[in-house]
């Protein structure tokens, strides 16, 4: 199966999923970290005694929000 992309910083803990034991694995940055939409905000479950990925939730964030307002400061 598939498994989640290579990332570095993501959130990661032991939780029962299903009634079984599951490593999870959330978000993070893809590698090699540029500077533009290298964010994920993917959630992952691994099952270590079948040793499978389920993918919970998709791994974009979406767009950044749109501006409301300028703002400038000189001195």
């Amino acid at each position: 199966g598939t498994a989640p992309s290579a990332r570095f910083m993501p959130g990661v803990s032991d939780i029962l999923y299903q009634g079984k034991q599951h490593l999870a694995v959330f978000a993070g940055e893809t590698l090699p970290g540029s500077t533009k939409r290298t964010t994920l905000n993917d959630l992952w479950v691994f099952e270590p005694s079948s040793a499978v990925w389920t993918e919970l939730f998709a791994p974009t964030c979406g767009e950044p929000p749109v501006p409301e307002e300028d703002v400038s400061v000189s001195t």
